[in-house]
């Protein structure tokens, strides 16, 4: 266990287990909440999807599922309450503002339909903006980090070029290089050196 720990993979448990015991119920309903909306079996998600907001209020995605669950029961005032309070922990979080406006239409109150979609709207223009800005800051980011890769690419080029010159200038001598002489030939060569 205290290889995942250090790995990352798991929490470390606490000497009090009970709050590890806790999460991991809340973390099963929600993975059997799960599995009974894929099975279109809200009647048995929609206990699940409760207790997992009453365990953790402050979760949007845990607000979303229990509307998206109590929509499709039809019980409309209480998916528009979890989505009130998920648009409130979430205000960008534009699949429940969606939701939202879906059911105000559902329930014929199009002045909210109206400024829910509204809602929609500006928080996309928001990120809209704000993707461009980022896409204009990575590009001199970008444009900055070529520039940067081209004189480091010219400081190389000028130390080859450099060296080139280096060894270009060195003038050639004549040298005799004789190697794989036996014995009486290495001395040979030391007394033909001397002379």
């Amino acid at each position: 266990m205290d290889q995942f720990v250090a790995l990352g993979y798991i929490d470390e448990i606490p000497e009090d287990n009970s709050a590890a015991i806790a999460e991991t119920n809340r973390e099963n309903d929600w993975n059997m909440a799960r599995a009974y909306m894929y099975a279109q079996k809200y009647e048995q998600a929609l206990p699940l999807l409760e207790r997992c907001l009453h365990a953790q209020p402050f979760r949007p995605d845990d607000a979303q599922m229990l509307a998206n669950c109590q929509l499709q029961l039809n019980m409309l005032r209480e998916a528009e309450k979890a989505l009130t309070n998920c648009h409130r922990l979430a205000p960008s979080f534009l699949p429940a503002l969606r939701m939202l406006a879906r059911v105000y239409h559902r329930l014929g109150d199009m002045p909210q339909f109206t400024a829910t979609e509204n809602l929609q709207t500006q928080p996309a223009a928001k990120m809209r903006d704000s993707a461009q800005k980022e896409l204009a800051r990575l590009r001199v980011l970008a444009t900055q980090r070529q520039a940067d890769r081209d004189e480091i690419d010219r400081q190389k080029q000028a130390e080859i070029d450099r060296k080139e010159a280096e060894i270009a200038a060195i003038e050639p001598l004549e040298i005799l290089i004789v190697s794989g002489l036996p014995r009486s030939g290495t001395s040979l060569m030391m007394q033909m050196l001397k002379a």
